[in-house]
């Protein structure tokens, strides 16, 4: 199987979900998971999860992986750098503006009221949302706030609790975003 998008941080693979007749919707994602692991890795391999709830695939530690899920889509990345890898997948819901002061820093809530109730405010959300959720999955850093995660102006870059991440955003099936971020070594670092 090879990956619907491919980037110098990341493999993205890509599996529709389905209503799984009467299986509630943990176990859905569950299942679809597990499905894209073997139709990647071979009909052996299995998906695991670290004390953190991090996933990983047993046998292949080595490997960097993030999952993520939309009502209709499962998202499995693996990692090409030596860090950690986060993804994440959102529709532009509604919802994202009446709960932005919960997720945005200060500075990003500043730029998003210059832009209440124009086009590009939702937009704008979405993007701030499913790259903190992306840094939150890389960073793996217990109690971490996603008020505490900080995005660049152009969303190319995020820290937190002193790390930098790099972001990199794709538009899937219409309306959903992708981001995707993977920890930036210290003497690589960019600057916010």
């Amino acid at each position: 199987m090879k990956p619907l998008i491919s980037t110098p941080l990341a493999d993205i693979y890509v599996l529709p979900l389905h209503n799984g007749d009467g299986m509630n919707r943990r176990e859905v994602e569950r299942r679809a998971a597990q499905s894209l692991v073997k139709a990647i890795f071979g009909e052996e391999a299995e998906i695991g999860h670290h004390e953190s709830g991090a996933p990983y695939i047993i046998g292949r530690e080595e490997l960097k992986i993030s999952i993520s899920h939309s009502s209709s889509t499962l998202l499995l990345a693996i990692g090409k750098g030596e860090g950690g890898i986060g993804i994440d997948i959102e529709g532009a819901r509604e919802r994202l503006i009446a709960v932005r002061r919960k997720f945005l820093s200060d500075a990003e809530l500043r730029r998003a009221e210059t832009l209440a109730g124009s086009d590009a405010e939702l937009p704008y959300l979405q993007k701030c949302w499913t790259a903190k959720e992306a840094v939150y999955k890389c960073a793996l850093t217990p109690g971490l706030g996603l008020r505490e995660i900080e995005t660049d102006t152009w969303h190319h870059v995020a820290t937190a609790r002193g790390k930098t991440y790099q972001l990199e955003f794709h538009t899937y099936n219409g309306d959903e975003l992708i981001a995707v971020a993977a920890q930036i070594k210290t003497d690589d670092a960019i600057e916010l």
